[in-house]
């Protein structure tokens, strides 16, 4: 099993299942989106014969293959496809993944809404449940609730289809279909349709099952793992506020629970990996990386600190050169900021963008109830004078998401209060007592934060909204 991981939070990951025979992988959640392979296997063969892989791909256009280039509007002609929200959870032999189309996603759809899970068609067989199919030329329904398999000399992949929506919130149809194109690929195709948008009752959506089997070596092992995958359990509660979906996994129990409007990381079983290069549990990548001087000087920086005691009643202060703090993000120091010190992003070459880190700050909070979260900055001018904040409760789930904070321009170090952009109100924020996390990341270099101060406050209504000014 290898893992991977990037970003700030903890869904981007990605496990990698690789046996002699067969792989299987998945993306915990999307990257970037549009030019994803979130959900892929490789069955055995001939390295050189260019065989399409097993891989998802959100279609809006007509382009089942990804073979119909667009321009990015900018200097590149790519194959652009539709990018749902994704959601991705693995355990070993199996994948679970859901995609959910929301009505901006849709914006470059030209066509019928459709979710493809191509494979190519030079198969030793394609299977049914039970029934081997012809796959050349032909176009196979799928029933509801059935198995599909692929099979290749000793490995086998098994694809289940718990749950598919489309706009009008009816179940749609699954279908094998090979279309006679030039590629050697055939595909599973969910067809959610397309209707007036007026009309939409629920965002479409769909969720794939696959399992790898390695070293099938005869019909016998063949027929015990389709009988196996066919009869596992599968388990779906889906309305358009929420999705979750349970399946019973070779090994493990896997699931993936999400809630509109479908912006944040899914809540999901087993947890998404934590490694920066994993190898079969070790973090192999974290002992390689260790061996720099520059990533030396990195992990001191994250080294965490003791969380903060967040009192029920009186003001708490803490300082923001304190933190699990990653670059860019950098101590700078100054006679007139608390301590001497502060955070900032400083500027390289007039940059006008950060370029990623993110410092955290564990809060310890003695009572729960409403908290008014006020920060110390120095914003000299309106290009350095923004920070992104987010709050996140002990399990991961989201207390503030993630807002664009805007301070004002100020030349002298001001306290200021949190609050998303277009809001008057500060933003009080409902803590639960326990752990919670504080996150920031840096949006313009040059912006200088020295501590913040969490305050019990009435309870005040906010809707935080995130994007750039």
């Amino acid at each position: 099993m290898v893992e991977q991981t990037w970003g700030a939070t903890p869904a981007c990951a990605r496990t990698h299942w690789m046996c002699p025979d067969v792989t299987l992988s998945t993306a915990w959640s999307a990257y970037h989106g549009r030019m994803d392979i979130a959900l892929s296997a490789d069955l055995p063969g001939p390295r050189d014969a260019r065989l399409p892989r097993l891989a998802f791909i959100p279609d809006g256009r007509g382009d089942p293959y990804g073979k119909l280039r667009i321009s990015d509007g900018k200097v590149h002609d790519k194959a652009f496809h539709l990018g749902p929200w994704w959601a991705g959870a693995q355990d070993k032999a199996d994948a679970l993944g859901v995609a959910v189309y929301r009505e901006t996603d849709l914006k470059d759809a030209t066509g019928p809404l459709a979710s493809h899970l191509i494979f190519r068609k030079r198969l030793d067989s394609v299977w049914v449940g039970d029934t081997r199919v012809a796959v050349e030329g032909v176009t196979n329904s799928v029933p509801a609730g059935a198995s599909v398999f692929l099979r290749q000399g000793s490995a086998v992949i098994g694809i289940r289809v718990p749950w598919t929506r489309g706009q009008d919130s009816a179940a749609c149809p699954v279908a094998l279909v090979d279309d006679g194109n030039a590629f050697g690929a055939a595909r599973l195709t969910v067809s959610h349709g397309r209707i007036d948008a007026a009309s939409v009752r629920a965002p479409a959506g769909v969720a794939f099952w696959l399992r790898a089997g390695s070293g099938i070596a005869d019909d016998r092992a063949f027929a015990a793992f389709r009988r196996a995958f066919s009869s596992a359990e599968a388990e779906v509660q889906a309305t358009p506020e929420r999705i979750a979906v349970h399946v019973a996994g070779a090994t493990r129990r896997l699931s993936i629970t999400a809630a509109a409007p479908f912006t944040s990381a899914a809540q999901t079983q087993p947890a998404p990996p934590t490694a920066t290069l994993g190898l079969d549990g070790e973090n192999i990548g974290r002992r390689i990386l260790a061996r720099s001087p520059v990533i030396q000087t990195y992990l001191a920086m994250r080294r965490p600190a003791p969380p903060v005691a967040v009192a029920p009643e009186h003001a708490t202060v803490w300082e923001a050169e304190h933190a699990c703090a990653t670059v860019p993000f950098e101590i700078g120091t100054d006679a007139e900021a608390s301590g001497g010190a502060y955070l900032w992003v400083p500027e390289i070459g007039g940059q006008s963008s950060s370029g990623g880190g993110r410092a955290s700050y564990r809060l310890q909070v003695g009572r729960s109830g409403p908290y008014l979260l006020e920060g110390r900055v120095l914003t000299p001018t309106p290009e350095d004078d923004s920070f992104f904040l987010s709050v996140r409760a002990a399990d991961g789930s989201e207390l503030l998401p993630e807002i664009l904070w805007s301070p004002g321009v100020f030349t002298a170090w001001t306290w200021r209060a949190v609050k998303a952009p277009g809001q008057k109100a500060s933003a009080v924020i409902e803590l639960p007592q326990g752990e919670v996390t504080l996150i920031l990341r840096p949006r313009e270099p040059g912006s200088k934060i020295d501590q913040f101060r969490a305050t019990p406050a009435e309870r005040v209504a906010i809707k935080p909204r995130g994007g750039a000014e």
